[in-house]
């Protein structure tokens, strides 16, 4: 309920903009400055970076104007525009971790916010089409020359490492074949490490403990911390009724067993990908607005 321009407020997205998107944007529709925040002031058309003290920035704005921000993470800098047209960049050396905003000055003021739920005034797929074709152009400018054999060389080696140090023992084969490399490891030692891996992500510690030790006698011995690791696991398994030992008081033996089964907790890791989304309300027929982000 604010009466002067001391009483403006805000409203923030719940996530910050996306480091790994490239480019971001948003608008509302008819937007305060405050600390750590860059913004487009409505009201004189200055932009204001982590200060009260504006500078000219562009062309104030009112009732039905659509007002977009677009942060591009590439180079670190942010343009406004103003009813699908670009103002101009605004700010450059970005920090990290922003957040869109919303500004707010006078009771009544009503935005409706669109982070891309309804077709942008603004052409943001032809400015990350042109963005595309500069990142292209520099990949394509990038110096090669004589050295061509040796990143197809370097490159190749990597992927014949990947598959070996996974247990792809048999693609390993093949693709060594393909690309004239010899495979660095043996194809038995793959098969034993692979051998090793099923255990554990079967929950059959105690076979893969004494395996390990049949096949590497020293790996554990030089490795206490591997070994107090797998003992650990081996405790949770065996409260679960999954590890070998306590499946062989029940009267079954392990080596009989010619699958591997499932542990009721495999090793994963949950996805921590959270839900963007936010619904914002704003602004009135001529008070001062700002648009901006935190």
């Amino acid at each position: 309920h604010g009466k002067t321009p001391k009483d403006a407020a805000s409203v923030r997205a719940t996530h910050p903009i996306p480091a790994a998107c490239g480019i971001y944007y948003f608008e509302v529709k008819i937007v305060s400055w405050d600390k750590h925040s860059y913004g487009y002031h409505g009201d004189d058309g200055h932009s204001f970076c982590s200060s009260g003290t504006g500078q000219p920035y562009g062309p104030t704005f009112t009732t039905g104007d659509v007002i977009g921000c677009c942060v591009n993470l590439i180079n670190n800098t942010c343009f406004y525009t103003k009813n699908g047209h670009s103002l101009g960049i605004a700010f450059t050396d970005l920090p990290p971790n922003l957040y869109p905003t919303v500004g707010l000055q006078t009771p009544g003021e009503v935005v409706d916010a669109n982070f891309g739920q309804h077709p942008f005034v603004f052409d943001i797929e032809d400015y990350m089409r042109e963005w595309r074709t500069k990142i292209q152009a520099q990949i394509d400018r990038f110096p090669i020359g004589d050295r061509e054999g040796e990143w197809q060389t370097m490159i190749q080696k990597m992927v014949s490492s990947y598959l070996v140090h996974h247990g792809y023992c048999a693609t390993a084969e093949a693709f060594a074949r393909s690309t004239d490399q010899t495979v660095l490891e043996e194809l038995a030692s793959i098969k034993n490490r692979q051998r090793i891996q099923k255990l554990v992500l079967a929950g059959r510690m105690g076979e893969a403990i004494e395996t390990t030790q049949q096949l590497y006698p020293s790996l554990l011995e030089r490795n206490p911390n591997l070994l107090f690791t797998l003992k650990v696991r081996q405790f949770i398994e065996m409260v679960n009724g999954t590890d070998s030992e306590v499946r062989c008081l029940g009267g079954r033996s392990p080596k009989s067993q010619d699958s591997y089964p499932v542990s009721p907790r495999p090793f994963s890791s949950p996805s921590m990908s959270p839900s963007h989304g936010m619904s914002i309300h704003s602004l009135a027929p001529g008070k001062s607005s700002t648009a901006h982000f935190s």
